[in-house]
């Protein structure tokens, strides 16, 4: 009864598929002198084959029926929904108008239905969503054993080739364990061994970089990322100070960081202009995906996943949403300000690490519940445990609506709109600045 939704994956650590676990670091061969980088690659075709009879069933009926795949899965999901067969009935929170959780083949109906919208993002057709992207929480899933196995030799996982391929690399040799684990994958793999370098290693050195850019009078905000495939580290600075071309130049040279001893690794540096900007019906429920409003400025942002200690629940959302004088002046709202019910909440505690906060829930009932559209809202049924290069990756916002993209940097360093430092963001493709809002 466990699935996994695109846009519901919260990041906790700790968590391991059990089909992975029991798992043991061993290099392929024994070490040798030799550092040369190498390659293994497992062929998409010696690969396990996906088997999907009832998608495949839904093909052909939308085919006879002269209708798209999607109305086929449609028609078929009330159907059984109506009958109630293979849905969990669970509805604890008792809210109505909740999408059933229905697992079709391998894939959630909540898969299915982001899929929907990565199909109509990228301007391709919703059967080749399902087969590029359809894996994708498979291949995480071992990837999150990798990180907890290998913390110091992984050197990074991209899902490469629309979907249909994965890249890893080690700093070191391949363990013959990780191979045997991307057997599993229904995609092909290429494994690059001697990289020379761990992750573990390009953010510790990113991380102790930003410290020092961010911490400088003269730099308004520092933006920074690595490329696992090439071990460079990169950073984007903004100047205090409108700075002429020449001055830019004089800046970024004192700006430069030391080179790490590891010569497999490498920072450069560049000073730019004008990067701080480019961050980024009705009931009495408290869930993710309203709108939280400042009354007396109109200002508003998209609340976050509510959260409980088992004893406590409460809300969240940025901590940049509440003025610390807001006082009562701060609301929660499922719809517009004009005709709907709203419930006052407060800012009870702020993150030390990310943009985000803790707020209390009014005299609302928190849910475990999210909007993942206008309207439509899913329970939080599972997390993710790590993202790779290249997750197509979904989020709701009361500005932007329903987008998906993809991921373009992990462990991404950035600074706020608060000028605090922010470390281990996840870079979506199309934005010009990490993010650590987007729902994984």
């Amino acid at each position: 009864m466990k699935t996994r939704s695109y846009s519901s994956y919260a990041v906790m650590a700790g968590m391991v598929t059990a089909a992975f676990t029991g798992i043991a670091a061993t290099p392929t061969h024994a070490a040798s002198a030799d550092s040369t980088p190498y390659t293994i690659t497992l062929r998409q075709e010696n690969q396990p084959k996906i088997s999907r009879p009832t998608l495949d069933e839904l093909k052909a009926e939308a085919k006879r029926t002269d209708t798209s795949l999607e109305n086929a899965l449609d028609q078929y999901v009330a159907k059984i929904a109506s009958k109630k067969t293979n849905v969990a009935t669970a509805n604890p929170d008792h809210e109505t108008n909740v999408q059933s959780h229905v697992l079709i083949d391998d894939l959630s109906l909540a898969e299915l239905t982001d899929l929907k919208l990565i199909a109509k993002s990228e301007g391709i057709s919703f059967e080749e969503a399902i087969d590029r992207y359809g894996p994708q929480t498979k291949i995480d899933d071992m990837s999150a054993v990798l990180a907890k196995v290998y913390p110091d030799t992984l050197a990074g996982v991209e899902i490469t080739n629309n979907g249909h391929a994965v890249q890893i690399g080690f700093k070191g040799e391949i363990p013959s364990e990780a191979i045997d684990l991307a057997k599993k994958l229904p995609v092909e793999v290429q494994f690059t061994g001697n990289k020379g370098f761990s992750q573990a290693e390009l953010r510790a050195r990113l991380q102790d970089a930003h410290k020092t850019l961010a911490g400088r009078p003269d730099v308004a905000a520092v933006d920074g990322q690595y490329d696992f495939r090439t071990g460079v580290i990169s950073f984007q600075v903004q100047p205090k100070l409108a700075l002429k071309a020449a001055a830019q130049q004089q800046l970024a040279q004192d700006l430069q960081p030391p080179q790490p001893e590891n010569k497999n690794i490498s920072i450069k540096l560049e000073v730019e202009q004008n990067i701080a900007d480019q961050l980024d019906a009705d009931d009495t429920y408290i869930r993710g995906g309203g709108k939280q409003t400042i009354w007396d400025t109109g200002a508003f942002c998209t609340s976050g996943f509510n959260v409980t200690n088992g004893t406590y629940y409460r809300t969240t959302a940025a901590a940049h949403c509440a003025r610390d004088d807001a006082g009562g002046g701060l609301a929660y709202i499922n719809g517009d300000e004009v005709n709907n019910t709203f419930t006052g909440v407060a800012k009870e505690s702020v993150s030390s690490s990310y943009d985000l906060a803790r707020y209390s829930r009014g005299n609302f009932v928190v849910t475990r519940t999210f909007y993942y559209d206008w309207t439509f809202k899913r329970y939080v049924y599972d997390w993710g445990t790590y993202s790779n290069i290249g997750d197509r990756i979904c989020r709701f916002g009361r500005k932007t609506g329903a987008t998906c993209s993809h991921v373009k940097q992990v462990g991404a360093v950035g600074t706020g709109d608060d000028g605090r430092r922010r470390a281990n963001l996840l870079r979506p493709h199309g934005d010009g600045r990490p993010s650590s809002r987007w729902r994984r």
